[in-house]
């Protein structure tokens, strides 16, 4: 009798059905996992470019704006023209991730709560006057300066207090925590 190696048809439907049911439950966690790192990811990315905003005003000596369209989910960084006395456009407009199919990632206009010394309402635009201090539209130094992205589970805050420094926030069971 010859003894033959291998394995029949049947066990290797066996494993392939439960290699498919693995998958089955892996994807929808990885999809979770990666429309939280893709919101910590534009909560950073609005954050430097704060930063940068403020750095920018300090070292060319002249106001710079970040403005948030909260309705379309994007924002642009903008330097004053002294000349034509108006906010010009640098580079292109930013939008929030789009990359999982209907990521849910979206600025939000207000909040339920507010991390400490901040309000409940997103800011539509940021303004750095040459001293790198965050201004109101009068020239006023200001510290009402927040903006709130979420998706379906997550909330961040990015602020800038009337110093300027620009602090990210997450919040976790109704508490803000800075990160």
């Amino acid at each position: 009798m010859k003894s033959e190696t291998g394995f029949s048809l049947t066990e290797l439907l066996v494993v392939l059905a439960l290699v498919a049911m693995v998958a089955g439950f892996a994807v929808p966690t990885v999809s979770t996992s990666m429309r939280s790192w893709q919101l910590a990811s534009d909560a950073r990315n609005i954050a430097s470019t704060l930063t940068y905003a403020k750095i920018s005003s300090m070292s060319q000596m002249t106001h710079f704006q970040l403005s948030f369209n909260l309705g379309a989910n994007q924002w642009s960084v903008s330097k004053y023209n002294r000349g034509t006395a108006a906010y010009e456009v640098e580079g292109s407009t930013n939008g929030l991730a789009h990359g999982l199919a209907n990521n849910g990632i979206t600025f939000r206009s207000t909040s339920s709560s507010a991390p400490s010394g901040f309000g409940t309402s997103s800011s539509t635009s940021i303004t750095f006057n040459s001293r790198g201090i965050p201004v109101d539209a009068t020239g006023r130094p200001t510290a009402n300066n927040v903006v709130y992205i979420s998706d379906a589970s997550d909330n961040y805050a990015i602020t800038v207090s009337l110093s300027g420094r620009v602090q990210l926030w997450r919040c976790i069971n109704d508490q803000w925590g800075a990160q």
